[in-house]
């Protein structure tokens, strides 16, 4: 890293303090979600996922993101994912780039051949003060695909004809 900030292993104290970044840009995640989601990285082996963070001197937490090494047949080998990004808001690209870093360190740790990462993206009204993409790009990656995302339908019946239909409120 470059020394302001550094990527750590999430574990116990840690743990309960990147709750608070990730109830900022999650609310609707519970206390007792997040420990869930804890609990299914710590039974990981550390080649082979995990959940980290990223903290300055005093120990503040500024990110928190997860990790996968997987089989990539596309990729010819290894490679490392790095998804559920949660970035805090500062000031220049130093986060970014201590993201990289990290992703870059874990990605030579475990050989693999490449890294993948689910960029996060902001609602339109958010302040756009930086790009992660723009940074990631800097860094040498490149758009290699999109994922889009939208809650599931729930399909009903109605009374007697046997038709399905979409819940209220969902897209035709």
């Amino acid at each position: 890293m470059d020394g302001l900030l550094t990527a750590i292993p999430l574990r116990g104290a840690q743990v309960r303090r990147a709750y608070t970044l990730v109830e900022l840009m999650h609310p609707q995640v519970t206390a007792a979600q997040w420990a869930t989601f804890v609990r299914r990285y710590a039974r990981v082996p550390r080649h082979r996922g995990g959940l980290m963070g990223i903290q300055d001197g005093r120990g503040y937490l500024h990110a928190v993101f997860c990790y996968t090494v997987d089989w990539s047949p596309l990729a010819a080998g290894r490679v490392l994912q790095v998804q559920e990004i949660i970035l805090a808001q500062l000031p220049g690209r130093t986060l970014e780039a201590a993201l990289t870093a990290c992703a870059e360190h874990l990605a030579a740790e475990f050989e693999c051949e490449g890294i993948i990462v689910d960029i996060p993206v902001r609602a339109p009204e958010a302040p756009c003060t930086g790009s992660t993409q723009a940074t990631l790009q800097s860094a040498g990656f490149h758009v290699a695909r999109v994922k889009m995302v939208r809650p599931h339908r729930t399909a009903t019946r109605s009374s007697g004809a046997g038709e399905s239909h979409l819940s209220e409120g969902s897209a035709s």
